[in-house]
């Protein structure tokens, strides 16, 4: 979904927390598709079945696991921007 363009990373420490950023500038998501990305087997194009649709919702089953989230932010045609954050904790 990023076009061939290029994907940033980044991880940074906020307010007791880590947070990975992922962003992309891909063909973005409708606002009405965002909540769903994450639910288990969520595709936006049933047409598309190059994957089970599973992927998202691991990610956002792992941050819940850990005590995060994660959250998306985009708008179509400009890409997405994916966070998910965990708490910090104490070695």
């Amino acid at each position: 979904y990023g076009n061939g363009k290029p994907i940033t990373v980044a991880v940074k420490n906020k307010k007791n927390s880590v947070i990975v950023t992922v962003k992309d500038h891909g063909i973005g998501i409708a606002y009405e598709d965002q909540e769903k990305i994450f639910n288990h087997s969520y595709r936006i194009n049933e047409l598309n079945k190059d994957g089970y649709g599973i992927g998202l919702s691991v990610v956002s089953h792992v941050c819940d696991l850990c005590g995060g989230f994660a959250a998306v932010d985009s708008t179509e045609g400009e890409g997405a921007t994916f966070f998910l954050t965990f708490p910090k904790r104490n070695a």
